[in-house]
């Protein structure tokens, strides 16, 4: 906080800047963007300001301020963040924040970047996936000119941003070697504690949970389950958000309808997820590139295992303490076939999980990200 706002004293005024809100998209970024407002809020040092597309929901019940910076353009174009640039840019000034807290590599990252630059408020940017501090990858999908172009935007934002906060030690590694950012620090993800797990309400159900885009491989999953068909009253379950495309979407779950133990729930609430979760075996995923995945954490807690084929944020998989990390498909089947077939196995891997997550991934996490946006 900076001794003009401690003169006046008023209450630091901070801005939120994420491309969608929790309201509109269950995602990880959006719940943990949504708990640091909330929080910020909570604090009683803070009036938050949240700055996003647009909303579903008012945010007056949280106590803080939504504000639209979607561009108003009927153009496809304009579902990216490209277009709403010179809108964030002016709702930026407007508000004349203290600090800006923006999470999710984008094209925003480039607009809060120069916005501090020119004012000297302080520019806090949170690292959502590893593409985003990947020279030449881009988290999101659309055209490949544009994805560069919103690519070299977001580098810029990097460059001036005053703290940069990442989820892994591997994503601060990849940050300090293609973009020398000015202060780093290494903060995972949190969650919630749940209690204490029940194994007694377990089912034989394997969970696969993400959205259905290309980057998360759902097709693997499939394959997988149709790998496992042998073992008997074993269900596997996918969920998440349809892809946008409708005719790929239409083809999936009818190959998803043709096997038995095989079926698409479609997109779940956070708490729908969650209880799904506190009653599964085990959770597998297939996701190609990750940051630090909310769901791994949300398992964990409730005493789940997972299994991956891709994500392994700094190798914590690989040690083996709280589920299996494949490097291939034939592994992937070969693990997730050995965690159903031993129970002790399972079990010993969830208690591990279940420690772990609430010692490394709680609240604690929360208040650590707060008091770097607070200052």
């Amino acid at each position: 906080m900076s001794s003009k706002v401690r003169g006046m004293g008023r209450k630091l005024r901070v801005c939120v800047v994420l491309p969608k809100h929790w309201s509109t998209t269950k995602g990880g970024a959006e719940f943990q963007a949504e708990q640091i407002a909330e929080n910020l809020v909570g604090s009683g040092r803070a009036e938050v300001f949240f700055l996003a597309k647009n909303f579903a929901i008012g945010g007056a019940s949280a106590g803080y301020r939504c504000v639209e910076v979607a561009c108003r353009l009927p153009t496809r174009a304009a579902k990216g963040t490209l277009l709403d640039v010179f809108r964030l840019f002016w709702t930026l000034a407007r508000i004349r924040p203290d600090v800006i807290y923006q999470r999710v590599g984008c094209a925003y990252t480039g607009v809060c970047g120069l916005y501090a630059k020119l004012t000297g408020c302080r520019f806090v940017w949170h690292v959502a996936h590893d593409y985003d501090v990947t020279p030449g990858r881009f988290a999101g999908a659309g055209r490949k000119i544009l994805l560069a172009v919103e690519k070299k935007i977001l580098e810029s934002g990097i460059s001036n941003a005053t703290e940069v906060v990442t989820q892994t030690r591997f994503q601060c590694e990849l940050l300090e070697r293609s973009y020398r950012p000015k202060s780093v620090l290494v903060i995972p993800n949190f969650h919630p504690i749940p209690p204490e797990p029940l194994d007694s309400l377990r089912v034989s159900e394997i969970l696969w949970v993400s959205n259905l885009k290309p980057l998360k491989r759902p097709q693997i999953f499939v394959d997988l389950a149709v790998a496992l068909e042998d073992l008997p009253d074993v269900r596997f379950v996918m969920i998440g958000r349809p892809s946008w495309d409708e005719r790929w979407q239409q083809s999936f779950e009818a190959e998803v309808a043709r096997h038995g133990n095989l079926c698409y729930a479609g997109e779940y609430s956070q708490e729908e997820v969650n209880d799904r979760l506190g009653r599964s075996m085990l959770l597998v995923s297939t996701s190609k590139a990750e940051g630090f995945p909310n769901t791994f954490i949300q398992a964990w807690m409730r005493g789940v295992p997972v299994v991956s084929l891709g994500a392994d944020p700094d190798g914590i998989l690989s040690v083996g303490e709280l589920g299996f990390h494949a490097e291939s498909v034939e592994d992937l089947i070969s693990m997730v076939r050995r965690l159903i077939n031993e129970p002790k196995l399972r079990h010993r891997l969830g208690a591990n999980a279940r420690r772990i997550a609430v010692s490394r991934y709680g609240p604690a996490n929360l208040e650590l990200v707060s008091r770097v946006v607070l200052g």
